[in-house]
């Protein structure tokens, strides 16, 4: 129709902004990519950017769910705790599927050790390269008192908190310590083609350390002379590295500064805050549900494809050792070894 001729540049399902972008990716010049193949492009980026709004409500129904079957799955962990601490033995029906490495005579005897498994979070955390490399030396005592960890989350605001249940030690006075993550879906200013869930912030807790016991912060104190040729004491805070560190966090407006514009002396706290998101991510998807396989070694094959050979061989020497654990386990718990 005569006057309808339609702008080949006109199309109300892209927006200019997408054709920009896409422009601003391929050089004008380049002969091989075409006019057409552009928009198309940019038709394809704007088809992705919906995919991640899609992708956003699909991870939100997908924390819906986790919020209504945690008190299941809470009845599980509630049966592990008791196994690993030695409140119960393990019955019959559970030893139906026992690893081929032990043998057992009676279960369900009405006796116990009363230590269960020893040091069982500790040996898990150890064990999974993603947590094993928070933890110092300087650490291991108070973490031989860690008797459980657990996940509980939570529609409104949509998120989790992981919490680390000790019993009573002479590191600090609290029961439990927690680390909450909020979460979002959909995508972001920074990220317009991804939908999946995020932290987006976190909230740790104080630690209520006993004295002198601190292993985050040591506080020094230095004696300086003034300008009046007097003396005068000075303390400085020092952070030490400690895998008590993940219970801390910035505040929120800092969270956010450093995850979207870090200044170039901000990239270690940086780092670290990323290093601590991932982390949790980790224990709530993995660590927690799936712990004894971290504690057998069988968690091991997560990590098989794809490692350097100098990986492969701290993995190895990381499995002796949790295999002597287990055999110490064994002793403990009167389990003859194979």
């Amino acid at each position: 129709m005569p006057g309808s001729a339609k702008n080949p540049s006109m199309n109300p399902t892209i927006s200019l902004e997408d054709e920009n972008e896409v422009t601003s990716l391929i050089e004008p010049e380049d002969p091989v990519i075409s006019l057409d193949e552009r928009r198309r492009v940019a038709a394809l980026r704007h088809v992705m950017k919906q995919q991640a709004v899609v992708e956003g409500e699909f991870h939100r129904a997908l924390h819906q769910l986790e919020c209504q079957f945690q008190h299941r799955y809470q009845e599980l962990f509630n049966r592990r705790r008791e196994l690993v601490t030695g409140e119960s033995n393990p019955t019959e029906a559970e030893c139906q599927s026992l690893d081929q490495t032990f043998e057992v005579g009676a279960v369900d005897d009405g006796t116990s050790s009363g230590k269960g498994i020893p040091e069982f979070w500790l040996q898990v955390l150890q064990a999974a390269p993603e947590t094993s490399a928070l933890i110092f030396d300087a650490d291991l005592p108070a973490l031989t008192h860690l008797t459980d960890i657990t996940c509980s989350w939570a529609e409104e605001p949509m998120g989790f908190t992981l919490s680390f249940h000790f019993s009573s030690n002479h590191f600090f006075s609290n029961p439990v310590l927690t680390k909450t993550c909020l979460l979002s879906t959909g995508p972001t200013a920074v990220d317009e083609m991804s939908g999946a869930a995020r932290i987006s912030s976190t909230e740790g807790c104080t630690i209520d350390w006993l004295k002198g016991k601190n292993l985050v912060t040591k506080t020094l104190q230095k004696t300086i002379k003034t300008k009046a040729g007097q003396s005068k004491t000075v303390t400085k805070d020092v952070k030490l590295d400690s895998f008590f560190s993940f219970f801390s966090s910035p505040p929120v407006s800092e969270q956010k500064r450093l995850q979207y514009e870090p200044a170039i002396d901000d990239l270690s706290a940086a780092g670290e805050l990323m290093t601590h998101f991932d982390t949790a991510y980790f224990i709530k998807d993995r660590l927690i549900p799936r712990a004894v396989l971290y504690l057998t070694g069988e968690a091991a094959d997560d990590y098989s494809s794809g490692e350097s050979e100098s990986e492969s061989q701290a993995a190895d020497d990381s499995e002796d050792s949790l295999g002597e654990k287990l055999e110490s386990v064994s002793r403990q718990n009167k389990l003859p070894h194979k």
